[in-house]
């Protein structure tokens, strides 16, 4: 099945990886733009950060809205990614954790062809108090994929706290209660993850991160990166070599939190919205 799969995306991708959009403006009601799967050329997949429906954005590759899917049963708390296995099961991380106190994060289990809902509930083993002291706030999250039949999610520090160290944890993609499994870390100077996605032949894994301060003390600056990990043993990403592109480093606060590929050699990064731009996506080339 998992052979299959990856033919038809290699083929899909063949046949469109010239079209691949440089830039793409979203529509208003993207506006928290923080998960993106790309199912084909004009079949582009979104949904919104928190607080909001518990939905999904189908847009053309120009941003053009074309359909919206309200996932029955689902609660937007703080959803942070998407990504999807061979069988067609959805995977919706509802488990933003910003103030690191939430002990019902979960992980929606969407089959999009009979729309039935299931869910994984997770606890990291190493978390004992909800929030831990202000110094060991490291149970945020924002990114994940799916691979050979786990989900791997990249845990996101809180910015300014010193410690810039994302934690590579595994979890079985079968619905039920876990403890995410500690599998690997790395440490990305300056930098938070935001977003995770695979290629489509699995050679590859992309994370975008960023970070976002002031100078002088009040004048805002932002800087965001994306580091994309090839030849590393199975499931251990982290001990491949990694290559650095550089997103942004602007004046303007610019938030990163979607990535998803076009093709093997194409990424769509996406920000959310600002005071002083609409929220948008481009395209990043790798070779």
């Amino acid at each position: 099945m998992k052979i299959v799969w990856l033919l038809m995306l290699l083929l899909t991708s063949q046949a469109f990886a010239q079209q691949a959009p440089k830039k793409i403006k979203l529509p208003n009601i993207i506006r928290e733009a923080s998960g993106l799967f790309i199912e084909g050329p004009d079949k582009l997949w979104w949904h919104n950060d928190s607080g909001g429906e518990p939905s999904l954005y189908l847009t053309d590759r120009h941003g053009t809205l074309i359909d919206s899917l309200l996932i029955k049963g689902a609660v937007n708390r703080d959803w942070e990614d998407m990504t999807v296995d061979p069988n067609g099961n959805w995977y919706l991380g509802d488990f933003g954790n910003n103030r690191n106190n939430r002990q019902d994060l979960t992980i929606y289990i969407w089959k999009k062809a009979e729309a039935t809902l299931d869910s994984i509930r997770f606890s990291y083993p190493e978390q004992k108090a909800f929030p831990p002291p202000r110094d060991q706030w490291k149970y945020n999250l924002e990114g994940f994929f799916w691979d050979n039949d786990s989900l791997h999610i990249f845990t996101k520090n809180k910015i300014g706290q010193g410690n810039d160290v994302t934690r590579h944890y595994a979890l079985s993609d079968k619905p039920g209660t876990q403890q995410a499994r500690l599998v690997d870390s790395c440490y990305l100077k300056n930098r938070v993850v935001t977003a995770a996605a695979m290629s489509h032949d699995g050679e590859e894994i992309a994370l975008v991160a960023y970070t976002f301060g002031t100078v002088l003390g009040f004048i805002p600056r932002a800087a965001a990166t994306l580091y994309v990990w090839s030849d590393y043993p199975p499931g251990k990403y982290f001990q491949g070599t990694m290559r650095a592109y550089r997103l942004c480093s602007w004046p303007l606060p610019t938030q990163f939190e979607c990535v998803d590929f076009w093709d093997d050699d194409t990424v769509i990064v996406a920000s959310e919205a600002t005071l002083w731009q609409p929220a948008r996506a481009r395209r990043v080339k790798l070779r």
